[in-house]
């Protein structure tokens, strides 16, 4: 009996039939299909294909340097509103000033970030987006806030000081860490859990400070001022950006400076300055110049171990879907 992967051949000269296997096929680097060949086999191809560092994307110091300038501002907006609380805490600040500043910071921010965006999207986009809902949410918010002013007073009044400062100092950080540094898109939606878990560690970490203020309504104008700091301010950093990033950079560097002068000047001890000074050299000075030296040693291999669907023939998959 013959095997069934033999055909049958006769010979041209002396007319006898001979058995004879056919050639075996090409190796294809494929899975759903049985082929001749072991299944560690490769061909004399293998390696012959390899690229190394084919995607790695050469990151430039002073392109990685503008980079950084989100971090800063949060690092920065984090030290300005410490520092207001210190001194609101300690009567520096009063109910009337903290007031001022929360309704000029309102029109400001209102008004420059319509600015901002007029580059962008039309004048009746941003009557109905911005202006309608941005008002309609700044009124609830408004309402429910100075409703809810008295117990938010007294909210923590069986807990230490001590337990206070370190679960604000606690949720502070992780609104640093998790904050939403990656989205470009002005018009965006959706907010990521990251962005949520920042904002929400940022405001309940407020509302642990604003406990230990001596009046309702200055706890009701300090968690207002948190609001437009950790909500409201980095909307418009995200238009400024989108805006110009030479404006985006003036921006962080104002901030740094401001920052650093209030520190100094209103804060007795230097520590203080000394940390967040440093700490803003080594996130936009030294990281990115590490970043830079450290990439010499980064080495990615591709080769034909790789799958790519994008060059696959679907038409030889008996299971694709047949057109």
């Amino acid at each position: 009996m013959s095997d069934s992967n033999t055909n049958e051949k006769s010979c041209s000269s002396c007319g006898a039939t001979h058995l004879c296997r056919p050639s075996k096929v090409k190796w294809r680097r494929i899975l759903w299909q049985h082929q001749p060949y072991d299944d560690n086999y490769t061909d004399e191809s293998f390696l012959s294909s390899m690229r190394t560092n084919e995607n790695v994307q050469e990151h430039r110091f002073l392109l990685i340097i503008p980079e950084t300038s989100q971090i800063t501002q949060q690092i920065s907006v984090v030290a300005i509103f410490l520092t207001v609380f210190m001194h609101t805490l300690s009567r520096y600040l009063s109910e009337e000033f903290l007031m001022t500043i929360d309704v000029v910071f309102i029109f400001v921010g209102y008004w420059t970030r319509v600015c901002l965006d007029l580059s962008r999207f039309s004048k009746f986009q941003i009557f109905k987006d911005t202006l309608v809902s941005s008002a309609k949410r700044s009124f609830v918010l408004l309402m429910c806030l100075l409703g809810i002013t008295p117990v938010l007073k007294t909210l923590t009044q069986s807990y230490s000081d001590d337990t206070i400062w370190a679960l604000s100092l606690f949720c502070l950080s992780v609104h640093v860490v998790f904050h939403d540094y990656k989205t470009q898109d002005i018009s965006a939606t959706i907010t990521s859990f990251q962005e949520t878990l920042s904002l929400n560690a940022a405001i309940f970490g407020s509302v642990l400070l604003a406990s230990r203020l001596h009046s309702s309504f200055l706890v009701f104008t300090f968690i207002l001022f948190a609001f437009e700091l950790f909500a409201g301010f980095p909307m418009i950093t995200r238009s400024l950006r989108s805006y110009s990033v030479k404006l985006n950079i003036c921006l962080t560097l104002l901030m740094f400076i401001f920052t650093f002068l209030i520190l100094y000047f209103s804060m007795d001890s230097g520590i203080l300055v000394t940390v967040y000074a440093g700490t803003v050299i080594f996130i936009t000075i030294l990281c990115p110049y590490w970043l830079e030296w450290i990439q010499r040693y980064k080495n990615e291999i591709r080769g034909p171990w790789d799958y790519d669907a994008e060059n696959e023939l679907l038409g030889d998959n008996p299971f694709g879907s047949s057109s």
